[in-house]
C-alpha cells in the first residue's frame, strides 16, 4: 500500500522542485531578453507563460508535473530531430542542440525523483511506475522526432 509519509504535504519545496522551476524562470528571461531584440509579440507571450509556470511549479499543481514532463519529451524529439536533419534546426548551432538535449533529458531525469512526485503528490513507484513513465516519455519524443514532421510534410 501507500506509505503514510508520502501522504503528508512538505512545507518547502525540495531541490528537484527548485531546480525545475529555475529552468522555467531562464526560459523566461530568456524569452524575455529576444522579445527586447527582436520585438516580436510572441517572445513576450512565451516569457509570460514561462513565469506562470514557475509559480504554478513552485504551487504544487499536479497537472504541471504532467505538463512539465510532455513538453520535456516532445522538445527532446525536436532536438533529437534537428540533430538528425540540420535543415529542421534553423540555423542554430549542433553545440546548442546537443545542450538543449542535455538540459531536456537531464530535465525529464528529474521527474523521476521521489521528492518531486511527492510535492507534486503523486504517489507512483515502482515498476510499473518507470514503465508507465518511460513509455510516456518514449511516445512523447516519438511525437516530436517523428509524427509533427510527417504531419508539416503532408500539410505542406
Amino acid at each position: 500500500m501507500n506509505d503514510p509519509e508520502a501522504l503528508e504535504p512538505i512545507a518547502r519545496p525540495p531541490a528537484t522542485v527548485i531546480a525545475v522551476s529555475m529552468l522555467w524562470c531562464l526560459g523566461a528571461c530568456l524569452e524575455f531578453v529576444i522579445w527586447l531584440i527582436e520585438r516580436d509579440a510572441f517572445y513576450l507571450m512565451v516569457a509570460l507563460l514561462a513565469t506562470v509556470f514557475t509559480v504554478l511549479t513552485l504551487k504544487g499543481f499536479r497537472w504541471v508535473f504532467w505538463f512539465n514532463l510532455g513538453q520535456l519529451s516532445v522538445w527532446l524529439g525536436v532536438n533529437l530531430l534537428q540533430l538528425q536533419d540540420p535543415g529542421w534546426a534553423h540555423g542554430k548551432p549542433p553545440m546548442m542542440l546537443w545542450i538543449s538535449t542535455i538540459i531536456a533529458v537531464s530535465a525529464i531525469v528529474l521527474h523521476q525523483f521521489p521528492s518531486l512526485r511527492h510535492w507534486f503528490g503523486i504517489r507512483g513507484a515502482g515498476k510499473r511506475w518507470q514503465i508507465v513513465f518511460w513509455l510516456l516519455v518514449a511516445a512523447l519524443t516519438a511525437l516530436g522526432e517523428y509524427v509533427l514532421p510527417t504531419i508539416r510534410a503532408f500539410r505542406g
